[in-house]
């Protein structure tokens, strides 16, 4: 049964190879040491642990997938949190190209003129 877990070193996941750095979540198979990245080892930990939930009640454990549901929430509101800044930045980005367009015009026609 695969465990999540926290990456304590660099490796590879054993489905598509991805590389995995120290500190990410990972998930663990312990019966062939197996590590597999999020995106290949939650679907699959997902599917073992609504089975093992099967019988219970909803109110006596959130199932995997509601766990999945709550990460992807949360990563909306990071997403949420720094799209203002982003915004920012590219405004303060597109004025920069602008100026940097009008400061080449201008050596351009300088150039032109002393040449």
């Amino acid at each position: 049964m695969l465990s999540e877990i926290k990456a304590r070193y660099e490796t590879q996941c054993a489905k598509c190879g991805r590389n995995i750095r120290e500190g990410w979540t990972v998930y663990f198979e312990p019966e062939g040491k197996k590590i597999y990245c999020k995106p290949c080892g939650q679907p699959m930990w997902v599917k073992e642990q609504d089975a093992a939930n099967k019988g219970n009640p909803p109110e006596s454990k959130p199932s995997a997938a509601m766990k999945l549901l709550e990460d992807i929430l949360a990563q909306c509101l990071l997403l949420c949190d720094i799209m203002p800044k982003i915004e920012e930045r590219l405004r303060d980005l597109e004025t920069d190209v602008s100026r940097l367009d009008s400061f080449l015009r201008d050596t351009k026609r300088s150039s032109k003129k002393t040449g």
